[in-house]
């Protein structure tokens, strides 16, 4: 049955784009640019190109077809909509492959009947038709507000549906004349695209698999696809999609493909436009309306949603809707007074958006809409203080020893530098020379730097700089150069070959031993005998014995022997008479008479001198003649594949000549491998890692394969090791019931044979039920306290465990408080509360079925009163940085806002400077510069706040241009012999500053400066080169505006026949390995080397020392892990080559202790006048205070450590001069330590501050609440950080009125007896005062009778 859809297709598709684009011009023509949100229920008619994804090259043809759906949330500021739509769709789908396949996948349309190509060509080459008709439900996505605004209209949409089809293929040509049909005959050789045009009819009546002849074939399909329209008028849109339909069948080609993997997808990529029906009013209509309405406008703010807000972002971006007004030009934005212009206003969608710059305080915004019934004005207050940031930190991290000493010159320096956000506020200073090749991540503050060390002291220097000051750390490194080792080097010149033939039997041997110093260093033995009646030169390294040979081989070896090591060669001469030459027969493989072997196939050489053809030459294998081996008669060399026999194997090798005959035997056993497989363990329960269960007793079952019996298992809990369980190794099985720890089990079953061993780890989580009573937590004010400038409060409070808000109640200053929301998923608990001048108090409680909880705080509201802060400006140096060479420097800045002396504070290199001149706002001082960077910081402080500024004056000498100097470092002397011809060329070259001041040569020639390399900080030049046997001249020339230095040198190259290294794993002893260690030891044993300096250990980013025995060739070195895969390589290289074996070692995590300094009442590496010192530490990973150690000047010290919150606080009194705290924690995983210097100084009593509690009165006093609010007056104070209140040792909030000195701490009480103590410290030292407060078990709040102090220092 033959098919023909070209011209129905074409007469169709002329018809479907006429309607299209009449019905587009229809809509065009009587719409309006605008939203019709009314019409909800739409039309569309598409058209475009069909392709496919099969198992059949693709053919691009042309679909069409039609969609009906509605829209929802099709409406006005919408952020998207979404459609619901029916599609009808129908097309062809065409392929035709361009290469001849065969039938290896079943293929029953052309494997039988009429178009039977398998049994008749065997290929074909695969086309095919499909016709496919589909029905589809379609669920739609769109950017509705980017519509309204833009008129574009992205989208996405996917569905599911129903096809029928048809697939044909043309694999019969008609006969024009008798009209028969045959088969087509391809010619594989010939594929293309115009050739198969040529031979094929166009014509597609076969149906192919899954198809009928007569009748179609239904499957279902899901689809995805996108598109993008433009909305041309209120109801037309046009544009473009891609539609993807994947099938659930793989025969939509009418082929069924093995090779490629998943189902057929077809494509349609189609232009189509959308009509909207059933028009109701539009938005043009409503604004029309509303002005017949004559509303006046309405301005609502959206952000802030109420006045009076603070932030501390100057950026701030304000909304509001503004209804009833036409365009932006209605519209008028003042700040502060100022009308503002750079503002959006969409009257669609009513939305306007303006992005302002605050200025410090309060900012006033009016937001005007007019029209021509009226206006609208609205305000609002937004309060911005800016957020006061802390001066830096500087902490090296690696190294973490002052000084450190290596011995190897590379190293990877670590540091981290807090309160700096960008690389420009960092300075590193390296040997005096400032560095900028370095590392710095913004996100953590680390700081990484690259280090070629100098022999002997290294410093680094750090420097971090922001606003609010300077911070400046430095370290010494200190390399080690470890001595060159001159091991001997020994060889032959005379004979100058391995072997030597001669005929006479005396020979002098002459040889070369260097770096030996003595004869009793040179050992000489002829056949194995010792010779002492040698002569030896230790000055010209000249050997010489006067041999007498024996008839046959005479085997020499030449020994040298230093400190360094030991070095030998060997040289044979075989004499033979002149009138007899027997054989002479050797065997090289097997090296020795007996030797046993693993593989049945074993490669034989032997050698047979004084034969000249195969004949005279024979071998016996196990009794038997062998026939099957060769003999090269030009070198004598025997060589043959044997094929073994399980056990012993001897063998013979003979050779016959005229002057006689020579045989050698050797046996070989051959032992088969017998493998033995390893261990393999899992657990089959629990099945889920980590498995939690609330039962207190647990059987584990699990699997061990390839182990004998129980004694080959371990089974540990928590790495105690356990008994009692059951192991039946037949059936494998290992099972186990034993008592849960509550919280987490971890258990490790191990098996164990010859081959090795396996783990296996499970996790068994043991929560019993337990009461859920209500848990309240306040978030907002945190800290049980807050001061604030605005009258309405946010309040953010959660109440866990409670279902409804009926279970939870809030008091505000005692009162009911109703007006709060509860969010019953979450617990969060929210409210605007409308606070009272002074303090407010407010409770939040919750209550359920297992009990009650409850959490209260206090707001202090104050007013804002507004001071001008100071502002502090350099007038000299007016640049920064500023260059200088002169050691001192007059400063001058001018300080706003400030009155007197005492609001000044200047800085050098983070060290106080006093004596300097202020007045009319104009200050003055000189400072004596360090070399380098020195950091100048000037803080001007007053009520309104504080103003630091930082500038930096670099102080260089002036220095006086020497010439250059070059020295060789490698070689260290002219004339040094090498055994390898790869040579590092390495020289120092001072006082120049690149490549194109050097001259370099080598062996008269100029070398390309691309080949060498010169690095200007370390002044080193390096020169990989190759040598030439025999001597290798090199010179030097460096030249600058001092002058020119040239120097030259010399290598001798001699190549002696050596090994190349071996490297072996011994610890442990495979290359993959896992552990949870965070310090592991390896081991390998090393051949080949003599000494550690031809050893390279790469642990990747990691620098690693090792030890190596030259004695014992074992390495060994204690690596730190980093958690995950460590790839550790050691190379071992020698003038022969290199070996290089490689660990990947798996590290589990296990984190070590870490802590960080919290407060000091006097900073690290500072001097103090104070007496004593406090000092209060944050830390994590360790539980119990037997893992920490505090020492003062190396003597333990006591101390307090809080695990709730992982806090250790020290208060320790010190003596005049110099003490040092040295506080390590150490856990399972590793140790952390802090080191805390101070100094101090003799001092006048008369600033050492005080303390007194003045409500409540007396040193005891008794309570009937909870909490109550303690006052204090204090001198010598002048911030709240110099105040530290304490309940029952716990640090509480303070508020510090330091106009009055005065201030006030809310307490929360114990039952019973509670100590209060307040220390008070500032620069010359400490005060403290003390109480207690018996809470008789009552509830309720106490606030101090008089809530101000005494007066001001």
């Amino acid at each position: 049955m033959e098919f023909h859809y070209e011209i129905t297709k074409l007469n169709t598709m002329k018809k479907l784009y006429t309607l299209i684009i009449c019905l587009g011009f229809l809509q065009m023509g009587l719409g309006q640019v605008a939203t019709n949100y009314n019409a909800k229920w739409f039309f569309g008619v598409n058209t475009g190109l069909t392709w496919q994804t099969t198992d059949v090259s693709n053919k691009f043809k042309t679909g069409w077809g039609l969609t009906l759906g509605k829209s929802f949330n099709y409406n006005t500021a919408s952020f998207v909509s979404f459609d619901v739509r029916g599609r009808f769709l129908r097309g062809f789908w065409y392929g035709q492959d361009k290469e001849a396949s065969t039938f290896i996948d079943p293929n029953n349309a052309l494997s039988s009947g009429a178009t039977n190509y398998k049994d008749s060509l065997g290929y074909a080459v695969h086309n095919f038709q499909a016709e496919n008709y589909l029905l589809n439900l379609e669920l739609v996505a769109h950017l509705n507000r980017l519509r309204e605004n833009t008129r574009w209209d992205p989208y996405i949409f996917g569905g599911i549906g129903l096809n029928w089809n048809q697939t044909y293929g043309d694999y019969l040509n008609r006969n024009e004349t008798t009209g028969d049909l045959n088969l087509y005959n391809w010619d594989s050789n010939d594929l293309s695209k115009s050739s198969i045009k040529n031979l094929q009819d166009g014509v597609y009546e076969t149906a192919l698999d899954g198809s009928k002849q007569d009748g179609f074939n239904f499957f279902t399909s899901s689809s995805l696809g996108i598109g993008l329209g433009y909305q041309v008028s209120k109801a037309v849109t046009i544009g473009a999609e891609h539609k993807t339909t994947f099938t659930n069948i793989d025969n939509f080609d009418g082929l069924t493909s093995s090779i490629k993997e998943g189902n057929d997808i077809y494509h349609y990529t189609n232009a189509f436009i959308r009509f909207r029906l059933f028009g109701g009013r539009d938005r043009t209509d409503v604004v029309n309306d509303t002005k017949d309405e004559a509303l006046p406008p309405i301005i609502q703010y959206t952000q802030p949603r109420t006045s009076g807000l603070t932030v501390s972002n100057p950026n701030y971006i304000i909304q509001a809707k503004i209804k009833n007004v036409l365009n932006k030009e209605n519209v008028i934005f003042v700040q502060n007074g100022a009308t503002i212009s750079n503002f959006t206003f969409n009257p669609r969608s009513d939305l306007f958006s303006a992005n302002v710059t605050l200025v410090e305080g309060q900012n006033n915004f009016v937001l005007t809409g007019n029209n021509q019934y009226g206006t609208d004005t609205k305000t609002t207050i937004i309060i911005y203080k800016p957020q006061l940031i802390p001066p830096p930190v500087v902490t090296f991290i690696q190294p973490s020893v002052n000084p450190t000493t290596f011995s190897s010159p590379n190293y990877n320096l670590t540091a981290n530098v807090t309160n700096v956000t960008v690389k420009n506020d960092v300075q590193v200073n390296v040997n005096g020379t400032s560095r900028t090749d370095f590392n710095f991540n913004t996100n953590n503050g680390n700081v990484l730097l690259t280090l070629t060390l100098n022999p002997g002291t290294n410093t680094v220097q750090i420097t971090g700089t922001n606003s609010a000051g300077a911070d400046v750390e430095s370290t010494t490194l200190i390399y080690k150069v470890d001595p060159v080792k001159t091991p001997p080097v020994v060889y032959f010149t005379d004979p100058s070959s391995n072997s030597t033939t001669v005929g006479t039997n005396n020979y002098t041997v002459k040889g070369k031993v260097q770096n030996v110093e003595t004869t009793s260093g040179v050992n000489f033995t002829q056949n194995g005998s010792n010779k002492m009646n040698f002569s030896f030169n230790p000055s010209s390294d000249d050997f010489t014995f006067n041999a007498d040979l024996t008839v046959g081989q005479n085997t020499f070896v030449l020994t040298g022997t230093n400190t360094d090591g030991t070095a030998s060669s060997t040289t044979v001469i075989i004499f033979n008479r002149a009138e007899l030459k027997p054989p002479v027969v050797t065997i090289s493989n097997p090296n020795g008479s007996n030797v046993t072997v693993n593989t049945a196939q074993y490669p034989f050489v032997g050698n047979i001198q004084n034969i000249s053809s195969q004949s005279q030459s024979s071998m016996v294998v196990n009794g038997s003649t062998m026939s099957g081996f060769s003999f090269n008669p030009s070198t004598g060399t025997v060589t043959a594949n044997l094929n073994l026999v399980e056990g012993s194997n001897v063998l013979s090798l003979t050779g016959t000549n005229t002057d006689g005959t020579d045989s050698k035997q050797v046996t070989i056993v051959y032992t088969k491998v017998v493998t033995v497989q390893p261990p393999v363990v899992y657990f089959t329960d629990p099945g889920t890692i980590p498995k939690t269960v609330n039962i207190a007793s647990y059987t584990i079952r699990g699997k061990v394969l390839n182990v004998d019996g129980p004694s080959n298992v371990t089974f540990k809990k928590n790495n105690l090791n356990q008994t009692g369980f059951i192991y039946n190794p037949t059936s494998d099985d290992f099972i186990i019931t034993l008592p849960l720890t509550q919280g987490q089990n971890v258990f490790e079953l191990t098996g164990t044979n010859s081959a090795g061993s396996s783990s296996a780890t499970t996790i068994i989580n043991y929560a019993p039920i337990v009461p859920e009573p209500p848990a309240v937590s306040i978030s907002n004010p945190s800290g049980g306290s807050a001061t604030t400038s605005v009258a309405q409060y946010p309040f953010v409070g959660n109440v866990q465990n409670v279902s409804s808000q009926s279970q939870v109640s809030m008091l505000l200053n005692g009162s009911t408080f109703s007006g709060f929301t509860f969010n019953a998923t979450t617990g969060a608990v929210v409210a605007n509360l409308s606070l009272n001048s002074g303090a407010n108090t407010v409770k939040l409680t919750g209550a359920n079925t297992d009990g009650t909880d409850s959490q209260q705080v206090t707001i202090v509201y104050i007013p804002v009163s507004t001071v001008n802060p100071p502002i502090v400006t350099y007038i000299d140096p007016s640049s920064n940085p500023l260059t200088v060479n002169a050691s001192n420097y007059n400063v001058r800045a001018t300080i706003a806002n400030v009155s007197s002396p005492s609001g000044v504070n200047i800085k050098h290199n983070g060290s106080n400077i006093s004596v300097f001149t202020f007045g009319s706002n104009m200050l003055t001082f000189s400072v004596n510069l360090n070399e380098g960077a020195n950091a100048i910081t000037v803080t001007g402080t007053n009520a309104g706040g504080i103003d630091s500024k930082t500038t930096t004056i670099v102080y260089t000498k002036l220095v006086v241009n020497k010439p250059p100097t070059v020295t060789f470092t490698n070689p260290s002397s002219a004339g040094t012999t090498v055994l390898s011809d790869e040579f590092t060329v390495n020289a120092t070259i001072l006082e120049i500053s690149t490549k194109a001041q050097i001259s370099f040569k080598k062996n008269g020639s100029m070398v390309s400066p691309s080949a060498y390399a010169f690095n200007s900080s370390t002044n080193q030049l390096s020169y990989p080169t190759t040598l030439s046997e025999g001597n290798n001249t090199f010179e030097i020339t460096a030249t600058n505006i001092g002058g020119n230095d040239s120097k030259s040198t010399s290598i001798l190259y001699k190549a002696p026949p050596c090994d190349k290294p071996v490297v072996t794993a011994l610890t442990p002893s495979s290359s993959a390995y896992s552990t949870d260690q965070a310090l592991f030891q390896i081991s390998v044993k090393i051949t080949g080397i003599t000494s550690k300096s031809q050893i390279d250990l790469d642990a990747g980013a990691k620098r690693v020392e090792f030890e190596y025995n030259p004695t014992t060739g074992i390495l060994t070195s204690n690596v730190n892990l980093s958690v995950g895969l460590n790839s550790i390589s050691i190379t071992a290289t020698n003038n022969c080559g290199s070996d290089k074996f490689t660990y990947e070692i798996v590290r589990t995590a296990c984190d070590g202790p870490t802590l960080g300094l919290n407060f000091a009442n006097v900073g690290n590496n500072q001097t103090t006048l104070a007496p004593s010192v406090t000092l209060l530490l944050d830390v994590t990973k360790i539980t119990s205070s037997s893992q920490v150690s505090a020492m003062m000047n190396n003597k333990a010290i006591p101390f307090d450590f809080n695990l709730v919150k992982g806090t250790i606080e020290i208060e320790k009194s010190i003596l005049v001069g110099s003490s040092s705290f040295v506080i390590t924690l150490t856990n399972s995983c590793g140790s952390e330590t802090y080191t805390h210097n101070v100094t101090r100084d003799k001092s006048p009593t008369k600033n050492l501050p005080t303390v007194n509690i003045t409500n409540p009165s007396g040193t005891t006093t008794t309570v009937s609440v909870s909490a109550c609010t303690i006052q204090f007056t204090t001198t010598q104070i002048i911030d709240k950080g110099e105040i530290i209140v304490r309940v029952n040792g716990v640090p509480t909030d303070v508020s510090f009125n330091n106009t009055a000195n005065s201030g006030t701490a809310v307490l929360k009480l114990n039952s019973g007896s509670n100590v209060i103590k307040i220390t008070v410290t500032n620069p010359v030292g400490s005060a403290s005062a003390a109480m207690i407060i018996v809470n008789s078990g009552k509830s309720g709040t106490i606030t101090p009778k008089n809530p101000r102090g005494g007066g001001r220092r």
